[in-house]
């Protein structure tokens, strides 16, 4: 006994060195099994239809749309839609992680980049860079949210980040056909629609061109000629509810008038310019139609006291 414990207190700091390697051993063993466990639950949960959140929804083959009906409607989509939607999503996120990202931008809709990515290189910094140039990225659910919008969320690839407190990005994407093809429209873009009604009121000639739909909002490209004597001021932007959208019920869209500058909405005599106004609309299935575009304070010939509405009917 006293040899033994001589030697312990020879050799106590290899001996407990020992002992803490055997257990951070035995712990990074049981950690990796518990991963891998938890890998082989979820691929198996999505062999049988089962979304790794709150999945209600198998179809035939479909791996990751949690629901037929919509969460704002509860209108039921067409199960092969849901199914061609979840396909194109998934083979985006796929080209995003296995970094073909030409194949990636091929799948973005024509509308989208020239909203937003007119290039490959703007679609690689502000989208790829954004999301997918770290860790692989895995799909949780994709959830039937609106119309043909999807809430789709990522997120990092739990073997290879060891994060199991992922909480993941989460985007609206927007599957819209373009030449018999299935195409995306991302980052809370649902799409544009061209408008083109023209209407002249006192000599100024209003041309409303096209609207581009995001999710919480709406962008109405407007070109304003002004074929009168008196030089115009669309606003004074003094009042930040004088510009909004009127629908069929009455209600109001106000602009962000803080995104408008005032040399924007001059516009001089045998003078014509082109204005983006951006409206407070969130995206909804609701049938009550944009009627009109009110620019209730517009001065005429920069005299304050003769102030008139103008009402745009869209």
């Amino acid at each position: 006994m006293h040899k033994l414990r001589r030697f312990y207190y020879k050799n106590k700091e290899k001996i407990w060195a020992i002992i803490i390697f055997i257990v951070l051993v035995f712990l990074s063993i049981q950690l990796l099994n518990k991963l891998m466990r938890m890998e082989n639950q979820n691929e198996q949960n999505q062999l049988n239809g089962i979304n790794n959140i709150d999945t209600t929804y198998s179809g035939n083959g479909n791996t990751h749309i949690t629901n037929e009906e919509s969460v704002v409607t509860g209108e039921k989509v067409d199960e092969k839609d849901l199914e061609d939607a979840s396909k194109v999503i998934e083979e985006f996120v796929s080209a995003c992680n296995n970094q073909n990202i030409e194949q990636a931008y091929n799948l973005v809709s024509t509308d989208c980049k020239n909203e937003m990515y007119q290039n490959i290189e703007k679609f690689k910094t502000l989208y790829y860079d954004q999301i997918f140039n770290t860790n692989t990225k895995k799909i949780a659910n994709i959830e039937n949210w609106v119309l043909n919008t999807y809430r789709v969320n990522i997120l990092n690839d739990m073997m290879s980040t060891g994060n199991l407190s992922d909480q993941g990005i989460q985007d609206n994407i927007t599957v819209v056909e373009e030449n018999d093809e299935l195409k995306l429209n991302l980052n809370n873009y649902i799409g544009r629609e061209e408008i083109n009604k023209e209407q002249i009121i006192d000599d100024i000639k209003f041309n409303i061109i096209e609207k581009h739909i995001y999710m919480d909002y709406e962008i109405y490209k407007i070109k304003v000629e002004n074929q009168s004597e008196n030089n115009i001021v669309l606003d004074t932007l003094e009042d930040p509810k004088t510009i909004y959208l009127q629908d069929s019920n009455n209600v109001k869209y106000y602009a962000y008038s803080n995104e408008l500058i005032d040399n924007m909405l001059k516009v001089n005599k045998n003078f014509s310019t082109e204005i983006e106004v951006k409206f407070s609309k969130a995206y909804s299935s609701s049938k009550a139609e944009m009627k009109s575009i009110i620019f209730s304070d517009v001065i005429i010939n920069n005299n304050n006291t003769d102030k008139k509405s103008i009402k745009i009917n869209l």
